[in-house]
């Protein structure tokens, strides 16, 4: 079954359609998320021209790494 199709099941609770290994999917798509996440603050950090914000956006960067501990 795709992935998307795992997902789908997941988020609509659809028993039938439930991947084995839920819990590593979903695991999965929250680790795609926060890459995305990131990567876009770091555009943000490289578009800005203001300090402030550079620096306000690296720290919460830096954060969201930080729960990978």
């Amino acid at each position: 079954m795709s992935k998307i199709k795992d997902l789908y099941a997941e988020v609509n609770n659809i028993d039938d359609l439930k991947p084995v290994d839920g819990i590593e999917v979903a695991h999965q798509a929250w680790l795609i998320k926060k890459e995305t996440i990131l990567n876009k603050l770091e555009m943000l950090i490289q578009d800005t021209e203001y300090q402030v914000y550079k620096d306000t956006l690296k720290e919460v960067a830096d954060f969201i790494k930080e729960g990978e501990v």
